[in-house]
């Protein structure tokens, strides 16, 4: 970073800042720059006579640099600190009470135990409670955080039948790991009594999950209701601090100025990191279970490892004085579809970029990848008010098949090696995925399959939402062409007419448009066969595409298939292959 530059800051009685810093070790790049003036004394913005109405720009090399008032980021490295930090997420919580109709809502819901952090002074251990009827209305914070690696002192952490009763008396502090701990100080120094943390509320050992299947049912409901979700960016195990020292971002220049004549002290630092690349560099952002908790809470209170920040559906803060109009928000946030009145169609669209991100997050089961995102799948069935099924809503299941696995071009793709869902299902495929270019979106578009019907596992919701069992079929109804797949290495692979000569030998001209994508390692040559899905731009020939389901047979005599990848054929290959072809009832298992 390098900048020479005299700035001169608006105001009746400020004067100029002579601001120095040097490049050191790389050219010169005029560009941009963004200081904050932050108090060195008080936990507070500083009192100058700062216009904020103008921008207190200046021409520094080429480079406009701004200057804006800000309040000092601590490292957290004293009592006070921490205490200055709490005060400053009371005041967000305080504001948002007083101001957000839409943030809090009165509830009757609650969660079926909850951890009693005892009195604000700590004089009374921690203990698990059960809750009641009475208790419907009663305020609780939740805990969003990575557990890390597996090990013993990890497991001795969570709630076994072997410790539940115990826990009902007791808790010891000085048992839990740092993140917990840190979790109940926090609550006690917000003013709040219970907690909810789920290594600690679920009975974890069952053989059969039955507690953890109940519970985690209500998992919308638990993060959606709670006061206030207290994220723990800033670790990155359970046994690591959230209230951890940190950097300070207030290393920067130190000014004498005359203000109001008297001579002051000031910092002067570059912007800090939004609130949005301060996620993005902690491991919880990672974290697939994560995703929904983060997506579910109204609000949250983000400790990360540059500065604290409060986000809720209606604005967001920063410990350095920044709110939601003047930090860098990137595209619409997914929370918003959850807390706002929005379009289904739009929702829909909102679902598939959920699905493929969280794809891409870390999970330490892969059998949870449905269970970790069934909480949202709940908030978004409200929306659709659609039959679930295994990641795929019915009430668009055509479009909703045309997800694509991301694959290597050499080994074609991958083995479905889960099997906890259905071959049609996304949640099937252990790898990364995209739900490409949606054609039944666009306004020129036309869907081109029927669904007969739709059969999971004896219809029950929990299976379903959790993936428990793989016995899923769908019927459908459409145009079913038997195709031959050619795979060429490091090309372009080839759908075609079976009684045609070899790709290498002598293949039609491909078009812009055609392309396939095979989700299952294949032979480089094989039968298969494609059902056309959906269509776009159907007003504009060159441009025309139709999406085609590549499926193999399963039982012949049953017409049975399974899912093995999608193409998209240009309007030209698509009429030449299937010419004549009628519709024909199939089912996909």
């Amino acid at each position: 970073m390098g900048l020479h530059s005299s700035t001169s800051v608006p105001g009746s009685n400020y004067g100029s800042i002579n601001t120095f810093l040097f490049l050191i070790g790389e050219a010169w790049k005029p560009r941009p720059l963004q200081l904050q003036i932050y108090d060195l004394v008080s936990y507070s913005t500083p009192s100058l006579q700062y216009d904020k109405d103008s921008k207190g720009v200046a021409r520094a090399h080429g480079s406009r640099t701004s200057l804006s008032l800000a309040r000092p980021i601590s490292e957290l490295a004293t009592e006070e600190d921490i205490d200055n930090a709490m005060a400053l997420a009371r005041a967000w919580l305080v504001d948002c009470d007083q101001n957000h109709a839409r943030c809090h809502e009165v509830s009757d819901f609650i969660p079926t135990r909850l951890i009693d952090v005892g009195p604000p002074d700590g004089s009374k251990e921690p203990c698990l409670y059960i809750t009641s009827e009475n208790d419907r209305s009663t305020p609780y914070l939740n805990l969003s955080y990575c557990w890390g690696e597996q090990s013993e002192e990890n497991m001795n952490v969570r709630t076994t039948e072997e410790t539940y009763r115990s826990r009902l008396e007791q808790i010891k502090m000085e048992e839990l790991p740092l993140c917990f701990r840190d979790a109940v100080l926090i609550t006690r120094n917000l003013g709040y009594r219970f907690l909810w943390i789920d290594a600690l509320c679920i009975i974890q050992d069952q053989e059969s999950k039955a507690d953890w299947m109940v519970e985690s049912a209500k998992m919308a409901q638990i993060y959606a209701k709670s006061t206030l979700t207290i994220s723990a960016g800033s670790s990155n195990r359970c046994n690591s601090r959230i209230l951890q020292r940190r950097e300070s971002a207030d290393v920067g220049l130190q000014l004498k100025i005359e203000n109001c004549g008297r001579e002051e002290t000031i910092g002067v630092r570059e912007f800090p990191k939004c609130l949005q690349l301060a996620l993005s560099l902690t491991k919880i952002s990672k974290r697939g279970w994560a995703m929904q908790e983060r997506m579910l809470s109204k609000r949250i209170l983000h400790f990360t490892g540059s500065q604290v920040f409060w986000q809720c559906t209606t604005d967001v803060h920063s410990e350095d004085g920044r709110n939601k109009a003047e930090m860098p928000m990137g595209r619409r946030d997914h929370r918003s579809y959850l807390h706002e009145d929005v379009n289904p169609r739009e929702a829909l669209q909102e679902w598939f970029d959920i699905v493929d991100r969280h794809k891409d997050l870390e999970l330490s089961k892969p059998e949870d990848r449905l269970p970790s995102l069934a909480g949202i799948a709940r908030a978004y069935q409200r929306l659709f008010k659609s039959k679930y099924l295994f990641g795929l809503w019915e009430s668009h299941l055509p479009e909703n098949l045309l997800w694509n696995a991301e694959s290597s071009r050499e080994e074609t793709a991958i083995d479905y090696g889960i099997g906890q869902s259905p071959s049609w299902s996304w949640a099937n495929a252990p790898g990364k995925i995209h739900h490409g270019f949606r054609t039944g979106f666009r306004d020129s578009s036309r869907v081109l399959t029927k669904v007969n019907y739709a059969i999971v596992d004896g219809d029950d919701e929990d299976n379903m939402f959790f993936g428990q069992g793989k016995n899923g079929r769908i019927g459908l109804c459409g145009k079913l062409k038997r195709l031959k797949y050619e795979y060429v290495p490091y090309s372009i692979s080839w759908l075609g007419d079976p009684d045609q000569v070899p790709y290498n030998a002598a293949r039609p001209a491909l078009q812009w448009q055609d392309r396939v994508n095979i989700d299952r390692k294949v032979a480089v040559s094989r039968v298969c066969w494609g059902l056309a899905i959906s269509q776009a731009n159907i007003d504009d020939i060159a441009r025309c595409s139709t999406e085609v389901l590549v499926l193999e047979e399963v039982n012949k005599n049953r017409e049975v298939f399974k899912r093995c990848g999608t193409a998209t054929l240009s309007f030209e290959r698509y009429s030449r292959l299937f010419e004549g072809i009628g519709e024909k009832d199939i089912e996909i298992v």
